[in-house]
């Protein structure tokens, strides 16, 4: 099997800023419907010709993922 050259990277990705969809809705604070969590940073692996891009360069990465059917649940 090829071996492939990888560079790890930090990403990171933004969730909703709110945790309400109007956060400001009779009369509410918005300030106290920020999601915590509305970012998370993940090391992940990319193409090396990435590792020395320039600042500012946008990317957009195709996700591959793995499925298998369940062995309890399937029908």
């Amino acid at each position: 099997m090829e071996q492939r050259q990888r560079v790890e990277a930090d990403v990171r990705l933004y969730g909703s800023l709110f945790t309400e969809a109007h956060p400001e809705a009779n009369g509410k604070d918005f300030l106290k419907n920020l999601n915590a969590n509305s970012l998370s940073v993940v090391t992940v692996y990319v193409e090396p010709s990435l590792a020395n891009v320039a600042t500012g360069q946008r990317f957009q990465f195709e996700r591959y993922g793995y499925f298998v059917t369940d062995l309890v649940d399937h029908t």
